[in-house]
Parts: C-alpha cells; structure tokens; sequence
C-alpha cells in the first residue's frame, strides 16, 4: 500500500502512513525494539541531510522507469523543492474562513465548501465542518468525533483501537 501511494505521489496519506508507523512504535514497541526505531529515525535524518536521500530516490526513479513506471510526482516534488507546494489549497482554506467569519453561528449548511468552491472542497475537515454546521455546532461535532476516538484508543477492544487509531492518523 505504501509503495502504490508512493507511485501516486499522493503526499497527505503518505504523511498520514508515516504517522501511524510512528505512532504505532511509539504505543506498541517497549525495550530492544526501541533502539532499532531510533536508529532508524536517526539514519532517516542524516540521509536527507547528506542529501543521499535524494541519490537513493533518483537511482528509485531510474529503476520505475526502466519498468514503465515514469509519472512520480513525488520524486519531481522533492527534486523541485516543492514538497510542501500547498497547490493551490491555502487560497480555498482563505475562501473558506472568511465564510465563516461573515456566518460563524449557523454556517451555511452540508456541502457549502463545495458550492462556494466550484465543485471543489477546502481539504480541511476541520472548516469544512465549520463552514457547514457553525463554530458552535461544528465544534461540538468535531470534539465528540475526538473524545470517540481518543477514547478508543486505549480500548481494550483491539479493533476499536486499530480503527480509533486510522481515524487519528487520518485526520
């Protein structure tokens, strides 16, 4: 999965992966295993660094492409710079907190972000929540979705907790 989401060059569930595999260590793994993921965080740091991560993801390209595979945006990303290039989505989430700033009550009602956004959303569940439902009833639904799944995450349930935890990684 994470390799199809690298292809993609899909970067908000790649960072949403990468934060569960970190969270994952950091609730599950106690003793020797420990070290082993401090290591490996320490060596992830020296290679971006040193720059040899950018070395082993162009020798990665050369090798998809040699298979077929040439569209990485991810790779071109990185390469440009550009990894944190918003595209484009600071000047809906703009759009969308000054409709809640002209209405932040009662909001606008289910879906509004996608009207005011031609066909568009804010990417952003927190004013699209906001912009539909209000500060005060919005912030209601967003705090009973957090306390569900803060809740869950230390259920003895060991499904509510994997579910409680994709939840909180995504969001």
């Amino acid at each position: 999965g994470f390799f199809c989401l690298f292809i993609a060059g899909t970067r908000g569930p790649l960072i949403c992966t990468i934060a569960a595999m970190v969270l994952n260590v950091i609730l599950n793994y106690r003793g020797r295993k420990t070290f082993v993921f401090i290591f490996l965080g320490i060596l992830a740091i020296v290679l971006v660094q040193t720059n040899i991560l950018a070395t082993l993801l162009n020798l990665l390209a050369s090798l998809l492409s040699s298979i077929g595979i040439t569209n990485l945006r991810i790779i071109d990303f990185y390469n440009e710079g550009n990894l944190a290039d918003t595209s484009g989505r600071n000047d809906l989430q703009y759009i969308i907190t000054d409709a809640i700033s002209q209405r932040p009550l009662r909001g606008y009602g289910v879906g509004y972000d996608r009207m005011v956004l031609d066909g568009s959303y804010v990417h952003n569940i927190i004013l699209e929540t906001v912009v539909s439902f209000g500060i005060l009833f919005g912030g209601i639904f967003l705090a009973s979705i957090a306390v569900v799944i803060i809740r869950n995450l230390f259920s003895r349930n060991r499904s509510l907790k994997i579910i409680a935890f994709i939840f909180f990684t995504s969001s």
